[in-house]
């Protein structure tokens, strides 16, 4: 209950320190006297979203996995059945990797021990003759992106990639690419599982 009411008190904050700024928040405060949901979470930080998430009704965790199911069904012409604890492990491996890189950690190499819920990615994405790993690193990360983005933003995501790679590819002499690749949890069939049907 208390985790509630904390959440309830932070987008009550929000919405106070944006109620006298020139933006949708103030005009939905001025106007309508209420500020939807819709509008409110453009202003929260990824941490705040995540901590919103985690205190949603297993129903809505649902509803909200639902229609990301729905939205890859549209996308990628093949239906799967993405679970709420699925989009709780991808918020929690965006939100490690995302602070990581906030404070100029390096990141490239960072694992996180404890994601076992990522076979239920693995799961959903129908992965599990492909990925073998326990632990999530940012090879994990970027499957796991596929849950949510479109097929046109995965697949640009994936583009851009393999354009790093082949550029860099050759200016690494002391250590071979394929090493950087392993410790950044990429097998040696990632070209085939990131490939986008």
């Amino acid at each position: 209950m208390v985790s509630i009411v904390k959440t309830i008190s932070n987008l009550s904050n929000e919405i106070k320190r944006n109620a006298n700024k020139k933006n949708a928040i103030s005009h939905y405060v001025n106007e309508h006297k209420h500020v939807p949901l819709w509008v409110l979470v453009n202003y929260l930080t990824f941490g705040e979203l995540n901590y919103f998430y985690s205190v949603c009704t297993d129903k809505i965790k649902r509803v909200i996995a639902s229609d990301f199911s729905l939205k890859y069904k549209r996308n990628y012409k093949t239906e799967i059945k993405i679970q709420p604890q699925s989009i709780e492990t991808l918020n929690i491996l965006v939100n490690y990797f995302r602070n990581s890189v906030a404070h100029d950690e390096i990141t490239y190499n960072k694992l996180i021990l404890k994601t076992k819920k990522f076979r239920l990615i693995k799961q959903d994405l129908k992965l599990n003759d492909f990925i073998v790993n326990s632990q999530s690193g940012v090879f994990e990360l970027i499957v796991a992106l596929k849950l949510v983005l479109s097929k046109k933003e995965y697949y640009d995501f994936v583009k851009q990639l393999y354009k790093l790679f082949d550029k860099y590819e050759p200016c690494f002499q002391s250590v071979s690419f394929a090493a950087i690749l392993h410790d950044m949890h990429f097998p040696k069939n990632y070209r085939a599982i990131l490939k986008v049907k």
